[in-house]
């Protein structure tokens, strides 16, 4: 079994903000899992069903903006592409 911290440093490799992540993934556990007994993300065991479910979620999320956008800009919310984005939207105005 892998952990929830396993899965949002998975999910941060895709290329998705980390607090952002970190709040997305905590209600999907909740709705998965149940508020009540959960553990910190480093303990939390997630059996693989779940870690591949919630994982897919945001893979289809890269997949879909990939399609739309093209491969320059990854993930809208990724802090790692602000850059990228202020300059592509620069770029088109002139």
């Amino acid at each position: 079994m892998r952990t929830a911290l396993n899965l949002l440093n998975k999910i941060v490799d895709l290329g998705y903000d980390q607090q952002k992540s970190l709040i997305c993934l905590d209600k999907l556990l909740d709705e998965k899992l149940g508020i009540e007994g959960r553990k910190p993300l480093s303990d939390e065991k997630l059996s693989d069903i779940v870690y591949d479910d919630i994982l897919c979620v945001f893979q289809e999320e890269v997949e879909s903006v990939n399609m739309i956008l093209g491969n320059n800009i990854k993930i809208l919310c990724n802090r790692n592409n602000i850059g990228m984005r202020k300059k592509n939207e620069r770029e088109k105005k002139y």
